[in-house]
């Protein structure tokens, strides 16, 4: 694989799992009662789809509402075959802590996450690949 296709194969990745991971907050809404719709939303860096539920879901209902995509994470990284599929994943992962308050803290401690994951997967050599 040259790095054009690389770079292709991640785009499209990253696209899939955007829709997915937005899918299955709405589907969580949908399937506990709670009206929902999608749009699209820019988080101050690049526009990108989000989900927003009517009313206020409380307790359990939230956690589900907000964490459920995260066991779709969890799966992929553990059982998927595609490497660009299990590093989205892997890199995404520390968006949960993002998920219910968006400080300046918690996004720099998940932004440091992933890059320090990125910096251990990339000295880790090629191995990786195979």
């Amino acid at each position: 694989m040259n790095i054009i296709e690389v770079y292709a194969s991640l785009a499209a990745w990253s696209i899939l799992y955007m829709v997915i991971h937005e899918m299955l907050h709405y589907a969580s809404a949908r399937l506990l009662g709670y009206r929902v719709h999608m749009y699209i939303a820019s988080d101050g860096i690049l526009p990108s789809l989000s989900v927003r539920v009517h009313g206020d879901p409380q307790g359990f209902r939230r956690v589900v509402i907000l964490y459920s995509p995260y066991l779709f994470n969890i799966a992929a990284i553990v059982t998927a075959s595609t490497l660009p599929l299990k590093l989205i994943a892997l890199f995404t992962l520390p968006n949960i802590l993002l998920e219910e308050n968006r400080n300046k803290m918690l996004t720099s401690m998940a932004a440091a996450i992933g890059i320090i994951t990125a910096i251990a997967l990339a000295s880790s050599g090629p191995q990786i690949v195979n």
